[in-house]
C-alpha cells in the first residue's frame, strides 16, 4: 500500500465521515512530503482533533456536510496529484522544486481553511 492509495475515496467506507476523515489524515501526511520539497520542515495542515471534527461533523446540515466530504475529496485529489507530479519531476533530475512545492501548499492550505470555516459554522 502506497501513501497516496488513502487519498482515494472508497467505495464501501461505513460512514462518510469516517472515509472523508481518512483522507484528511492521508492529505496531512502526503503535506509533510510537499512541505519537505518546499524546505518547510515540521509543517502540517494542524487540522483539529477527530473528535472536534467529528462532532461538528454530526451537528452540521446535510449541505455542510456534503461540503465538507466534497472538500475532502477535493484535498485529497489536490495532494495526490501535486504529490505525483513533484516526485515525478524529481525522478527525472528536477531538483529546484521549491517553489511548486510552496504554491502546492498554499493551495492546500486554502482548501483546509475552507474546511476549518464549515467545521466552526
Amino acid at each position: 500500500m502506497s501513501k497516496f492509495d488513502p487519498l482515494i475515496k472508497s467505495a464501501d467506507a461505513n460512514s462518510r465521515f469516517d472515509d472523508s476523515f481518512a483522507r484528511l489524515r492521508a492529505v496531512d501526511s502526503v503535506v509533510v512530503l510537499i512541505a519537505d520539497m518546499a524546505e518547510k520542515q515540521g509543517y502540517s495542515l494542524n487540522l483539529p482533533e477527530r473528535e472536534v471534527l467529528e462532532a461538528a461533523y454530526a451537528k452540521a446540515l446535510r449541505l455542510a456536510q456534503k461540503r465538507f466530504d466534497s472538500i475532502c475529496d477535493e484535498l485529497a485529489a489536490m495532494a495526490r496529484s501535486g504529490a505525483q507530479a513533484l516526485l515525478q519531476l524529481k525522478s527525472a533530475g528536477r531538483n529546484n522544486l521549491g517553489v511548486a512545492a510552496q504554491r502546492l501548499l498554499l493551495e492546500i492550505d486554502k482548501k483546509s481553511a475552507e474546511l476549518l470555516r464549515i467545521v466552526r459554522h
